[in-house]
């Protein structure tokens, strides 16, 4: 059985040999590999020739995209078998001898693996789609792409990537063939090496709206073609509403948090806006030395904010220096700054106890667990 491996590309010298070496060095021999490359600056065209005896075709020219680049290497294969490995990913040593064995059941008309997930040279774990229900399809991707291998024939029933999605056109393409009645097999072994930083992953967010995009037309087709009935319309409908509501939050929470840790920008006037609603021209205290307290540090200096100092009960860090900053008792609390109550274990006990001492919430201290819910909330406000 031929499996063509066909590797997508542009200015990928750091990654592509990786890649490359992944897929030539399978101990499966009835392969053909395919690279599609954008017309690449860098070297990694030099790296292709190195490798050219083992690549059986491959191209270098301007493209319209990663997807016209995908569906130019599906109309030069001649696989029964077809899948997409990125030139920043590779392949598990025997993946594809378990692939061929799975596919010699006729019945198989797609099948999706596990993989590895890595971040700067970490593995940082794998992927757990043997967790999802199939339908779930219906309202997010739960197959993993560069696992993912697929009949010749599939391609030829449902046709290629859809060009009018720039980002998850893989996603459309899964749920149209679930929508034809092909349901991918799921098997939970590693097939693949995943490394962020791809389309996908760099920009999450508009990753998320074109998802639901995606899944709220395939859902009014069904409907409008009298597949589905109102009321299972009208479920699956809330459900998809739902989740990219939910999605939203968590994704634009990475966004705000890859800004302060990462040192990466939000929009200008998202920044201001933020900064001027929540990190005014205020000197700052911050209680609690904990994880929380560290991340409250850095968030506020990324909005500009003068922080002062730190505040904590316990006596052993009283004293200590933290983030070149003191740290004093709850006793040396002032109300000429704002104290930030940052802890989630005692935060319900230092809002009494500053209560307590007088001060008023607002005015005297702000509770950060609050103040980063309204800013999830605006920035989903500002970004969907």
């Amino acid at each position: 059985m031929k499996i063509t491996i066909i590797t997508v590309c542009y200015n990928s010298e750091c990654t592509i040999e990786k890649t490359i070496l992944s897929i030539i060095n399978q101990n499966y021999r009835d392969l053909e590999y395919i690279i599609v490359d954008g017309g690449s600056t860098d070297g990694t065209i030099d790296i292709i020739r190195k490798y050219e005896d083992h690549i059986h075709k491959w191209v270098s020219e301007p493209d319209q995209g990663i997807y016209h680049a995908m569906n130019k290497g599906i109309n030069m294969s001649s696989g029964e078998v077809i899948a997409f490995l990125n030139s920043d990913d590779w392949y598990m040593e025997d993946t594809l001898e378990y692939v061929c064995h799975k596919f010699e059941n006729k019945k198989v008309m797609i099948l999706s693996g596990e993989g590895y997930l890595w971040e700067n040279e970490i593995c940082a774990g794998m992927s757990k789609d043997c967790e999802n229900d199939e339908s779930d399809i219906r309202f997010r991707m739960i197959y993993f792409h560069p696992s993912t291998f697929a009949r010749r024939k599939v391609f030829e029933e449902i046709g290629g990537f859809d060009m009018k999605y720039l980002i998850a056109a893989d996603y459309a393409w899964m749920l149209k063939a679930y929508d034809s009645g092909i349901i991918p097999v799921h098997t939970s072994k590693c097939l693949s090496n995943f490394k962020f930083g791809g389309a996908s992953t760099v920009d999450a967010f508009k990753t998320a709206l074109e998802c639901k995009k995606i899944s709220l037309e395939a859902l009014n087709k069904l409907f409008i073609e009298g597949k589905i009935p109102e009321n299972e319309y009208e479920s699956w409908l809330s459900v998809i509403v739902e989740y990219h509501k939910i999605n939203k939050v968590e994704k634009y929470r990475k966004l705000l948090w890859d800004s302060v840790l990462k040192s990466t920008e939000l929009r200008r006037d998202v920044y201001h806006y933020i900064r001027g609603k929540y990190f005014k021209d205020k000197r700052i205290g911050i209680f609690g030395t904990g994880v929380v307290g560290s991340k409250v540090f850095l968030l506020y200096k990324y909005f500009g904010s003068e922080i002062v100092c730190f505040f904590d009960n316990n006596e052993k860090q009283i004293g200590k220096g933290k983030e070149n900053l003191p740290v004093f008792s709850s006793k040396d609390i002032r109300n000429d700054f704002i104290v930030i109550i940052a802890t989630s274990k005692f935060e319900a006990e230092i809002e009494d106890q500053l209560i307590q001492m007088g001060f008023k919430e607002e005015e005297n201290y702000l509770v950060f667990s609050r103040i980063i819910k309204q800013i999830e909330e605006d920035l989903v406000a500002f970004y969907d």
